[in-house]
């Protein structure tokens, strides 16, 4: 029956076989593609190139750049095409229902697909369904169907093991080369165990036994001009991606070397596909438009002015939008070459994405955007802020690195309030006034908030916690049936907790780490198991607790979780003191909530939670928070207004942000001064 593409559910590509006649070579296969289609797209659309993805067209690279409706009538034509071709069939075959049936034979049809003779095809785990749906060339399907289905009938699968050589390079050669074998392999220590239909795997045996360790080599030769732009990273980055496409292997190299480029593969065919490729991208489009912006910038004339005035009678250089030529009355002296290398080495167009505080962007927006787009013009300097925490900047290397340098020094300074009216004041019209008198004086960002995470000591058992994260306590072997926290969360949690974590880190985990797990029936999102030391002096054992407290809240954040759920480490079987463990988790939870107030942290809610029955964990957690209500009376009896390092968690606070530490000691001061 004639095959319906769409029904296929390979939408949005296009998939069929194009019947005979030209070649294009794509991955190092060779894909035939219909003379008659492609001279009318040549004449339609102006191009020859086309890119394939396993025998699928997915679009035309070269010529004209195409509008979506542009591609939508090319993709109605090309379909009608081939189903007028009446070519392409369909066939469904059904397979034994074992699973490594389902590998194998789907092992074996990628095969077939990346020589264009199966063109796409369906094909679910048995265990859901067991047909095979293959869409294919009629001319050329009908013996690899009988293979396959023959093979399929006698069930035949069979295995053989290799033993890896010393030599790394030869070990690639025989990895790859299984890759895009019609077998299955898996590695196991030294050994390669190869899986698969009889035939095939004694076949792909044989050819690994004749691979040689004896590369191939290959030079083109440039021009200088070429030359010169090939030393461009951002050019050097497009040939690579390119040569990726005819060969992803890791022993294909290639190197500049002088006038030439070495090419260096394992073989003749790679070789000579990757030095095709190479000269081809000097004749790309894409590739100029690289270049076409440095070449054309008035720092790189400048530089080639200069180059003509130091060489003057010797040297022309004409610089164009896409390249630069150089003649001369005699050899073109080597300085000059060398020159123009390391200048365009500096000018290389690039392009990266910086994340940073949501607070230290706006001031860079605000304050710094525009001028260092001024003043880096020559090295092709643009900024676009991406997110709220993302910034790209597009330029040469050197104007990118000033920009980041610049990003760097920004800096954020928070002022802690121990009396609500300084906030009402600076958040009132008058208040707004005396902020931008400020700003004015000493440049800087200023903004009145309040701390969104809030702290709190809570009487109840952690399996019952209805936290987003929920913190173990956990052995080093993570056997969760040692310990009270652990014991409680795996009985509430179920067997899949143990399974998981086991599953994840069979050999345990180290003292002083923590990891995630899944939660089974936990009411949470994640379990994060932290393993604290099992025999320790006291000071190294309270200063892995906050270690291991600082880490989890890290991990939260991260994350992008809201609330976590802490409980009370080492004060049972570990026999920790209750007083010490209750201060040093406090602290570092009030310490953690001061550095990241209000959009500096997801996290809204931190809980430490203490079992009903432990009087002595109790106990010293009521003390602390009695010396934390004594702290906080005592800051607002203080008569500095504005406090940068408090010792207690308090609710308000006033940000600076600045690229000069100076200026936001300035602005402190002079706030403060003038606050009623």
């Amino acid at each position: 029956m004639d095959c319906k593409l769409e029904d296929l559910g390979l939408e949005p590509y296009i998939c069929g076989y194009l019947g005979r006649g030209r070649t294009i070579n794509y991955d190092g296969n060779i894909i035939t593609a219909n003379k008659k289609l492609s001279i009318e797209l040549k004449e339609k659309y102006n191009t020859e190139a086309f890119t394939f993805e396993n025998g699928r067209i997915i679009c035309i690279q070269a010529g004209n750049s195409f509008s979506n409706s542009e591609a939508a009538e090319w993709k109605t034509e090309v379909t009608k095409l081939f189903k007028a071709s009446n070519t392409v069939k369909t066939c469904n075959k059904s397979f034994p229902e074992k699973e490594e049936y389902f590998d194998i034979v789907r092992k074996k049809l990628n095969y077939h697909l990346m020589e264009s003779i199966v063109i796409a095809y369906t094909c679910d785990d048995p265990r859901n369904k067991t047909e095979v749906v293959f869409a294919y060339e009629e001319e050329c399907m009908s013996d690899v169907l009988v293979s396959l289905t023959n093979d399929i009938e006698k069930q035949n699968i069979i295995r053989r093991s290799l033993i890896l050589q010393q030599d790394d390079t030869e070990n690639l050669q025989i990895l790859n080369t299984l890759k895009f074998a019609s077998v299955d392999s898996k590695i196991d220590g030294d050994r390669v165990h190869v899986v698969g239909f009889e035939e095939d795997v004694n076949k792909i045996m044989d050819t690994i036994r004749s691979l040689s360790s004896l590369k191939k080599e290959k030079i083109v030769y440039l021009h200088e001009e070429e030359l010169a732009i090939l030393k461009m990273n951002a050019a050097n980055k497009f040939i690579k991606k390119q040569v990726e496409k005819i060969s992803d292997r890791p022993d294909l190299r290639w190197i500049i070397d002088g006038s030439v480029v070495r090419i260096i593969g394992p073989d003749e065919d790679t070789v000579n596909s990757c030095t095709e490729c190479v000269e081809e991208c000097f004749e790309s489009r894409i590739f100029k438009d690289i270049c076409e912006n440095v070449l054309s910038s008035s720092a790189c004339r400048s530089q080639l002015d200069r180059l003509r005035n130091k060489f003057d009678e010797k040297l022309v250089i004409k610089c164009g939008n896409d390249k630069i030529k150089i003649t001369s009355t005699s050899d073109i002296h080597e300085e000059v070459v060398n020159e123009i290398k390391q200048f365009l080495e500096r000018f290389t167009p690039d392009s990266i994405i910086i994340q940073s505080d949501r607070h230290k962007l706006d001031f860079f927006e605000e304050s710094c955007r525009v001028s260092l787009e001024n003043t880096f013009k020559d090295e092709l300097v643009q900024i676009k802020r991406e997110s709220h925490s993302e910034v790209r900047i597009d330029g040469t290397t050197q104007g990118i690195s000033e920009v980041r340098r610049v990003i760097d020094t920004i800096l954020v300074r928070v002022a802690w309030v121990a009396r609500p009216d300084v906030i009402e004041f600076l958040q009132s019209e008058e208040g707004n006034r005396l902020i931008s008198v400020v700003k004015e004086k000493y440049p800087c960002t200023i903004r009145a908030g309040h701390r969104d995470t809030r702290i709190q000591i809570v009487l109840g058992n952690i399996e019952e916690q209805m936290a987003d994260v929920i913190v173990n306590s956990a052995a080093p072997d993570l056997t969760l049936h040692k310990g009270m926290v652990a014991t409680c969360l795996s009985r509430t949690a179920g067997a899949k907790l143990q399974e998981d974590i086991q599953r994840q880190y069979p050999k345990g985990v180290q003292e002083g780490k923590v990891v995630r797990s899944e939660v089974g029936r936990l009411p949470c999102k994640k379990v994060y198991h932290a393993i604290p030391v099992m025999n320790a002096d006291e000071k190294k054992a309270i200063e892995t607790v906050k270690d291991l407290m600082n880490e989890c809240l890290t991990m939260a954040n991260v994350d992008k979780y809201e609330s976590i759920a802490f409980p009370v480490f080492g004060t049972g079987t570990l026999d920790y003191p209750p007083d010490k463990i209750a201060q040093a988790m406090y602290d570092v939870a009030r310490r953690f909530a001061l550095e990241n107030p209000e959009s500096g942290t997801t996290l809204k809610e931190i809980s430490i939670i203490m079992f009903p029955e432990n009087s002595n964990v109790i106990k010293a957690f009521e003390a602390v928070k009695k010396e934390e209500t004594r702290r906080t009376d005592d800051c607002r009896k203080e008569r500095t207004k504005l406090l940068m390092d408090p010792k207690t968690l308090l609710t308000f606070y006033v940000q600076f942000v600045s690229n000069s530490k100076e200026n936001i000691e300035n602005a402190l001061r002079y706030l403060e001064e003038h606050l009623p």
